[in-house]
C-alpha cells in the first residue's frame, strides 16, 4: 500500500496574498514558498512545481507541462521557452497563447507584482478555483482547500442545483459554474483568469479561428504525432509508467500509436475490475483488456475495486471532499496501485473529437437544449437549470461569435463535461499517482474535431490509427 499518500489534498497546492492571515489553517506538510513579495503558493510535497523568479516576473508551473512546437520536454524546458520569449517582449497575450499550446496536466501562473495570470492544460484537467481573499483572489487545484483558507465551508448554490425536483442524471456531477463549495468558481478550458488592480477577469482565448476540414488520414498524421510526442516525454523521465487499459477504444488507441515507446519504458497496463459477484459490471471489459495486453507483450495488472468508508483513506478522502464523492472506490483503489511520483495515462478527453452529444440544430442552440446536457428536460426547463446554464453562458463567452463555428455543443462537451466532471474524475487519480493523457493537446483536438462530421461518428479516425500501427485486439 502506497501508505504516504494516505493524507487529504493530494497533489495539492493553492495561491494566495502573501498578507493573508488564514495560511495557518492549510495543511501543516504542506511546502510554502514565496513567489515574489505579494504571492505566496503553499503545496503538497508530492505535487510537482517549479518556480522562475525574476527581477520583473516571477513563472510558476504546477503539475507537468511538454511542448512539441517547442521541443520541450520538461518542466525546467518549458519554463525556460517561456523565461526566453517574456524577457525579451513581456506580453500577456504572447504569454498565453504560448502556454496554450503545451500539453500535459498543468496550470501555469505568470506573476508580476500584485497582478496575477493562469492558464490551464487543454482538457483542465488539473482543477483551477479562484476565489476573493482580503481583497485579493486565491487559487487551488481544491476548492476545499479554498474553503479551509477562508473558513467557509457553505454550499448552498450545491444544494439548490441537487436539490431540485426536476433533475436526475444518474450519478450527480456538478456542471457549469456550481461547485462544491460557494467560495469557489471554476476557470473553464479554454479561458484564463487574469487579476490586475483589483479586477478579475475569466477570458476565453480558444478558439481563435473557424476549423477547417482535413482529411481523416492528414487528422491521423496528426494525431499520432502528438500521442507520440506526449508519450516520449514520459518515457524519457525517471518515473515508473503506468497505463489504463480497457475494453473501450481511448486508452487502447494511445496504446497502439506508442507500443514502442510503452516498451521501451516496460511500462504496466492497468485494469480496475469488480471482480466479486457472479454478474460483475467489468467481466467483459477485463477479458477484452486480457486478451489486449496478452498481444501487447506488457505486463498488464488487474487491481480489484475495493473500498471501505471505515478505512484511513475513506477519513482522508472526505476531508479532501467534503461535500461530493464522485468515485471514492476508483480513488482507493488506485491508492494502493502506483507510487505518487510514477505517471498514469489515461484515455481522457479524446470524446471531444470522437463526438459525445451527438445532437445537432440548424441555430445556435437554445438556453434550454444546453441546460438538458445537465440533466433531464424537465431539469432544462426548471428556473434552476435555466440560471445555471445563463450563467455558464455568460461567463464562458459561450456564443456563435466567440467560439468561430465550432459546435455549440462539442465546446459543451469539451468545457462543461470533460472541464468538470472529466476533470474532477481524473482527480481521483491523484490519490495514487500523477495522471496524465496524451490527448491533452489543443493541437490533437482540432485535428479530430476538423474530419467531416459522419466520419467523426465512424471513429474513422481510430480505424486510420489501427490501420497504420496495428492491432490487438
Amino acid at each position: 500500500m502506497n501508505s504516504s499518500l494516505i493524507a487529504p489534498f493530494p497533489k495539492g497546492y493553492i495561491v494566495y496574498p502573501t498578507h493573508f492571515h488564514g495560511a495557518d489553517t492549510l495543511p501543516e506538510w504542506f511546502t510554502s514558498k514565496g513567489l515574489n513579495s505579494s504571492w505566496t503558493i503553499k503545496y503538497d510535497p508530492l505535487q510537482e512545481v517549479h518556480t522562475h523568479a525574476g527581477p520583473f516576473f516571477t513563472l510558476t508551473l504546477v503539475g507537468r507541462a511538454y511542448s512539441k512546437s517547442f521541443s520541450a520536454q520538461t518542466n525546467s524546458e518549458i519554463i525556460s521557452v517561456l523565461v526566453n520569449a517574456l524577457t525579451n517582449d513581456f506580453n500577456v497575450d504572447r504569454f498565453i497563447t504560448m502556454a496554450s499550446s503545451f500539453g500535459g496536466r498543468f496550470t501555469i501562473f505568470l506573476i508580476w507584482g500584485e497582478s496575477i495570470v493562469a492558464v490551464g492544460d487543454a482538457l483542465g484537467s488539473m482543477p483551477l478555483w479562484w476565489g476573493v481573499a482580503d481583497h485579493s483572489i486565491a487559487l487551488t487545484n481544491y476548492s476545499s482547500l479554498l474553503a479551509t483558507l477562508l473558513n467557509d465551508f457553505r454550499n448552498d448554490r450545491k444544494k439548490e442545483f441537487f436539490g431540485d425536483p426536476n433533475y436526475n442524471s444518474g450519478q450527480p456531477w456538478l456542471s457549469g459554474l456550481v461547485p462544491e463549495h460557494d467560495v469557489a468558481t471554476p476557470v473553464i478550458p479554454n479561458h484564463y483568469l487574469e487579476h490586475r488592480k483589483g479586477k478579475t477577469e475569466h477570458k476565453r482565448f480558444f478558439p481563435t479561428a473557424p476549423l477547417q476540414t482535413i482529411s481523416v488520414e492528414d487528422a491521423a498524421t496528426i494525431v499520432i504525432d502528438e500521442l507520440r510526442y506526449s508519450v516520449e516525454c514520459l518515457v524519457n523521465s525517471k518515473s515508473d509508467l503506468y497505463f489504463s487499459i480497457t475494453g473501450g477504444d481511448d486508452a487502447y488507441t494511445a496504446v497502439c500509436a506508442t507500443l514502442d515507446q510503452l516498451h521501451s519504458k516496460n511500462a504496466i497496463g492497468v485494469t480496475y475490475a469488480f471482480l466479486n459477484g457472479d454478474a460483475n459490471p467489468t467481466h467483459d471489459d477485463l477479458v477484452i483488456a486480457s486478451k489486449r495486453m496478452f498481444n501487447a507483450g506488457l505486463r498488464h495488472k488487474v487491481v480489484p475495486m475495493e473500498f471501505s468508508w471505515g478505512s484511513d483513506f475513506a477519513k482522508a478522502y472526505s476531508k479532501t471532499h467534503p461535500s461530493l464523492a464522485v468515485f471514492p472506490t476508483l480513488a482507493a483503489t488506485i491508492q494502493r496501485t502506483a507510487q505518487a511520483d510514477s505517471f498514469f495515462l489515461v484515455g481522457h478527453g479524446a470524446e471531444i473529437g470522437n463526438v459525445f452529444y451527438k445532437e445537432r440544430t440548424e441555430s445556435f442552440p437554445s438556453v434550454v437544449q444546453l441546460a438538458e446536457k445537465n440533466g433531464t428536460r424537465k431539469f432544462a426547463e426548471s428556473a434552476v437549470g435555466q440560471r445555471a446554464m445563463r450563467d455558464y453562458i455568460d461567463y464562458t463567452d459561450l456564443n456563435e461569435e466567440a467560439i468561430f463555428g465550432y459546435d455549440a455543443f462539442d465546446i459543451l462537451y469539451w468545457e462543461n463535461r470533460v472541464g468538470r466532471w472529466g476533470a474532477r474524475t481524473i482527480g481521483e487519480w491523484d490519490f495514487g499517482s500523477r495522471p496524465i493523457s496524451p490527448f491533452s493537446s489543443r493541437t490533437l483536438l482540432s485535428a479530430m474535431m476538423s474530419i467531416p462530421f459522419e466520419s467523426r461518428l465512424d471513429r474513422e479516425i481510430y480505424k486510420e490509427i489501427h490501420r497504420r500501427c496495428g492491432s490487438l485486439d
